[in-house]
Formats: structure tokens, C-alpha cells, sequence
């Protein structure tokens, strides 16, 4: 089932930081619903043409790693959407898992690697 998402940079004007900057947030839009997701950014208005960094101290390495951090995004979604997981943005924020969710994932064919995420999982619980 392919879900209709939108990914897009903005800038946060609501609400300034106490030096006057803003926050630049990503936008998530999935099935009509919006997840704002934060970069480490913040900026002045000045700054920010609608949708890249400008007169900004490494401004080149900055859009890259706006750029990279939203093809992060994008991928994440398709990658769910590919088993047929649910690809919301409820979901997309609840990625933070347990260690022992995580040692299931990894799991895989790799003996060595088994033994040793048993080994965590035994010793993390």
C-alpha cells in the first residue's frame, strides 16, 4: 500500500529562541497529518529563503546536511512502507525502541553475531 507523504524544510517562526533566532524544523505530512521533526539549526529570518540556508557560516555543509537528513526521513518511510508497515508519523516518531526490540531485529543468519546479542540481551535483560 503506498501512503502520500510530503517532506519539507521551515523555518519556526511561532516561537524566537531567547537570541532571536528560530528553529528549523522539518515537516512531515502523512495521510494529511504533520509531524514537525527539529534540526540543530537555529536561524534568523535573514537566513532562510524557503527552502535553504543562506548567510549562515558553512551554509554548503549546512544544505547538505538539511538535504541528508531529509532523504533520512524519506527513506525511512518507504522502508516501511515496502513490508507493510504502518507508515504514520505516530510511527515514525516512536522509533525510539528497547535494547531487546532492537537485538530482535538485528538477529539475523551471523552465528557470531546471534551469540553476541544474546550475550547483551542476557546481560541488559
Amino acid at each position: 500500500m503506498t501512503t502520500a507523504y510530503t517532506i519539507r524544510p521551515l523555518l519556526w517562526t511561532y516561537r524566537a529562541n531567547q537570541d532571536g533566532t528560530h528553529t528549523l524544523m522539518i515537516a512531515v505530512t502523512i495521510n494529511r497529518k504533520v509531524h514537525y521533526q527539529r534540526t540543530s539549526y537555529r536561524l534568523r529570518p535573514d537566513q532562510w529563503t524557503g527552502s535553504e540556508i543562506i548567510n549562515y557560516p558553512n551554509a554548503r555543509l549546512a544544505n547538505a546536511a538539511l538535504r541528508r537528513q531529509i532523504s533520512d526521513i524519506e527513506a525511512d518511510i518507504i522502508n516501511r512502507q515496502l513490508p507493510g508497515l504502518p507508515a504514520s508519523p505516530r510511527h515514525r516518531r516512536s522509533r525510539h525502541i528497547t535494547f531487546g526490540q532492537y537485538a530482535r531485529e538485528v538477529k539475523g543468519d551471523n552465528r557470531a553475531v546471534n551469540r553476541d546479542v544474546s550475550r547483551l540481551t542476557t546481560f541488559y535483560g
